[in-house]
């Protein structure tokens, strides 16, 4: 529509402007959806701004947790899906469940847990075995010096008494 040339720069400059606004309509989009005041579902962001997304997806971190509901009810879905999740059904869980999943995730945390420390305690050991190799390189290369240096005097000294 302009007949203006740019720069690579100013090309450059436009298109992560471009960016920028597409992602905080998207932000903004989502915040609107979480929100609990009820009331009718915010109106989708413009087919451009989709356009723009698409074009995008490396530049979105997708967190996921399973432990977070969060962060599964957001993965893989368009924009528009996204408000179409709140209005699901919603089951009730008696105390029983509650207690069997607390049991569940204290489980999988303490096998992490465990897990983490294995591996801290391998990573020390590996360690302290190369610290121990590296001195006992060290020590036998000053021990050889000690000798080349003996060996040195030794011809020193012989040529002095030749002399």
């Amino acid at each position: 529509m302009n007949s203006r040339e740019r720069s690579i720069i100013e090309i450059k400059q436009q298109w992560r402007t471009t960016k920028l606004e597409a992602k905080k309509k998207l932000s903004i989009y989502k915040k609107e959806c979480s929100g609990t005041g009820g009331g009718p579902k915010p109106p989708s962001p413009d087919p451009e701004t989709n356009e723009i997304l698409k074009m995008i997806p490396q530049e979105f971190e997708v967190d996921s947790n399973k432990f977070d509901s969060n962060g599964l009810t957001l993965q893989n879905k368009d924009s528009e899906e996204i408000c179409e999740t709140k209005d699901a059904d919603v089951k009730t869980v008696d105390s029983d469940q509650v207690s069997e999943l607390a049991i569940q995730r204290t489980k999988v945390l303490t096998n992490c847990i465990e897990s983490e420390h294995t591996l801290k305690i391998e990573q020390m050991r590996e360690s302290h075995e190369w610290g121990r190799r590296e001195h006992e390189l060290r020590a036998k290369e000053t021990e050889l010096r000690i000798n080349n240096l003996e060996l040195e005097n030794r011809l020193l000294r012989n040529k002095l008494s030749n002399y």
